[in-house]
């Protein structure tokens, strides 16, 4: 059900799928360097946008680490792996036009 929702979202949004399942895309949009803030790890770190702890237990293997307390980890409410690291790139390189 859910790559049947992500089909007809990107139908309606994207691109048309055409009979001989062809694809005709509608638009494509440019995103230059510009258009994102460059945010340095020194400055992610000392704001705890991320923070990584280390998990004690053996069961989880050593060397395993886990999201720590942070600014990303209070605004977290995603629901898949894909949706976490989207958010993880959008706060790593946050756009500068807020209406972009």
């Amino acid at each position: 059900r859910a790559l049947g929702s992500l089909l007809s979202f990107l139908q309606s949004t994207l691109f048309r799928l055409e009979e001989g399942n062809t694809v005709t895309v509608n638009s494509i949009v440019q995103a230059k360097s510009s258009m994102f803030m460059r945010i340095s790890s020194s400055t992610l770190s000392a704001l705890h946008i991320f923070a990584t702890e280390h998990h004690p237990l053996l069961a989880k293997g050593q060397g395993h680490s886990k999201e720590g307390f942070s600014l990303f980890s209070l605004l977290d409410r995603t629901k898949s792996k894909l949706g976490r690291q989207c958010l993880r790139d959008w706060m790593l390189k946050p756009l500068v036009d807020r209406d972009a």
